[in-house]
């Protein structure tokens, strides 16, 4: 006889539930668009600078956040001597967010780099690895380095690292999630740093995968979606819903479910409540 007892999961989420109760309580929202949500639907930037709760989340969220904190814990423990500060609090064009780690030393081909750590299922993991299809260049300075292959006038591709015409071909290569890549960006913007990474950690093995990337080809990008929000939140009004990536489409992934199918004009009625003390 088999018999399968809740008790132990019940026991787990309920404690899980209560400490995220509690971590809500603790932290105060800025009333400003946050780092995090550059890579989210205006509506949702909006939303959570006006501090609207967001939708309860699943067990298995829950459990997912509470491990991605472990992850996060161990990973930045790891990087001890190669850290020159953590949680770092930046801010560029009152866009605010918090730096998981600043790591210092000339291994990372700069002084100081901005990391964004990112734990992802192993499912995850194997997906941002296989990446996409790309034309890249293999180096003359450094033959183990794959870097993005430009291409001239004439036609000519060349190695945009060292400026030689390398050995170019195609290749699958790692690409991180524009969500991250753009809140990594913007603490780069803020620090005034050349570079920017994101760590992908699988939460089940630690492999990891340390993508670095120039600020200056994600700067105009971040410059533009501040824009958009600014503008959004002069007008005082909660535009309708518009995805940027086809998974923000589903309902399932949803933060803000209510607000998604409203038109408009129901929008409209509802924004003069929300901005009345903004």
């Amino acid at each position: 006889m088999q018999i399968m007892n809740p008790t132990i999961k019940d026991i787990i989420y309920k404690k899980l539930r209560e400490e995220s109760v509690e971590e809500s309580k603790k932290h105060v929202k800025s009333g400003k668009l946050s780092a995090g949500k550059l890579g989210s639907p205006l509506q949702h930037q909006i939303l959570s600078a006006l501090k609207v709760e967001s939708k309860v989340v699943d067990n298995y969220t829950l459990g997912k956040f509470k491990r991605g904190q472990e992850v996060e814990t161990f990973i930045v423990k790891m990087l001890e001597k190669d850290t020159y500060n953590t949680q770092v609090e930046c801010n560029y064009r009152d866009c605010v967010g918090f730096l998981d780690v600043e790591l210092y030393g000339e291994k990372w081909n700069t002084t100081y780099l901005p990391l964004e750590v990112k734990s992802v299922t192993n499912a995850a993991f194997k997906w941002l690895w296989k990446g996409k299809k790309s034309i890249v260049s293999v180096c003359c300075e450094q033959p183990s380095l794959w870097v993005s292959a430009g291409e001239d006038d004439d036609g000519k591709r060349y190695c945009t690292k060292c400026e030689e015409e390398c050995r170019t071909e195609e290749k699958y290569i790692p690409e991180a999630k524009q969500g991250h890549k753009l809140q990594a960006g913007l603490y780069a913007v803020a620090l005034n740093l050349p570079l920017y990474s994101v760590l992908y950690v699988a939460a089940d093995d630690y492999r990891t995968m340390h993508l670095i990337y120039e600020t200056a080809d994600i700067k105009d990008e971040i410059d533009n979606i501040i824009d958009i929000f600014n503008t959004a939140w002069k007008s005082k009004t909660i535009p309708v819903f518009e995805a940027k990536e086809k998974w923000q489409e589903k309902i399932m992934y949803n933060n803000y479910p209510f607000f998604m199918k409203l038109s408009e004009e129901q929008l409209n009625t509802m924004s003069g409540e929300l901005f009345k003390n903004v």
